[in-house]
């Protein structure tokens, strides 16, 4: 009987003392972290931040006061009308297992004036606890913002498309042209070009060039690959000999000019001076 109990002891000792599966905790601290994403874009970012919170969570918010309490947290979010994803890109978790962070990249979509969506784009970093019933919920949050990276500026970029009715797009152009008072740029290229993909990151990492482009400029991506060469439109145009090519129309859909830009490169890159200059003549 002693043995027995002796040994149920020991048991119980070893169970007490086994350590948590680390590896385990990291990867469902991860999955937790997209769960708490996808709830926001599903259910509103304030529903979210209130539902994964700990009781005693706190924000530090850029540019701002401490955010103390659930309630607080509650009351932060309630004239939140940005759109807002996350993803974490790291997880960690304590040799105890019960508390853990992830860091990651966020970006904010907010309404500007004009009605156009303006991105936002930084880091953020989540302190997380793991409650009684082994739910994790974040205690501290802060984040600031930074320039895109490559990844998320291709991710946001407008794509060639095959399937795209590049004469309706054209046609739909010419009615903005034609209340704004813009020049046409029709963009042709497809998304097996390279140098299509460099072109659109170089002008997303360029604010200034990027806004010169809309500010002056409705356009236009037109496709031209195997799947979908859009002749019939591209007929009515000059020669393309390379891609991307780029041509401009008046706000009325009449040819104006035709840019081989390989022109605008300068040591196997875009040049921003010689970029800046094509759009400035416009």
């Amino acid at each position: 009987m002693k043995i027995a109990i002796i040994f149920t002891l020991i048991l119980l000792t070893i169970s007490c003392t086994q350590k948590p599966d680390l590896e385990k905790e990291k990867q469902n601290l991860i999955n937790t972290d997209k769960e708490f994403s996808d709830y926001a874009q599903e259910n509103g970012v304030g529903n979210a931040f209130v539902l994964y919170a700990d009781s005693n969570a706190i924000m530090l918010p850029n540019g701002g006061q401490p955010i103390k309490g659930i309630s607080s947290v509650e009351e932060a979010f309630k004239e939140y009308k940005s759109l807002l994803q996350w993803e974490p890109e790291f997880a960690d978790v304590s040799a105890s297992g019960d508390l853990g962070y992830t860091w990651g990249r966020y970006v904010t979509m907010s309404r500007a004036e004009d009605g156009e969506y303006k991105r936002t784009y930084g880091k953020y970093t989540s302190i997380w606890k793991k409650q009684k019933d082994g739910t994790w919920k974040w205690v501290l949050d802060t984040g600031n913002s930074n320039p895109a990276t490559d990844k998320q500026l291709a991710a946001d970029r407008v794509k060639f498309d095959p399937s795209r009715d590049a004469e309706q797009n054209i046609a739909d152009a010419i009615a903005e042209a034609s209340k704004t008072g813009k020049k046409i740029l029709l963009d042709v290229g497809g998304e097996w070009c390279i140098w299509c993909h460099k072109m659109d990151l170089f002008i997303k990492r360029h604010e200034a060039l990027d806004k010169a482009i809309n500010d002056k400029f409705v356009v236009v991506k037109v496709n031209y690959s195997k799947e979908n060469k859009n002749e019939e439109v591209l007929s009515r145009y000059p020669e393309v000999t390379g891609y991307p090519h780029l041509f401009v129309l008046d706000s009325n859909g009449d040819f104006l000019h035709s840019q081989n830009t390989a022109e605008l490169e300068k040591n196997k890159a875009y040049d921003l001076d010689k970029f800046l200059e094509f759009v400035n003549k416009f």
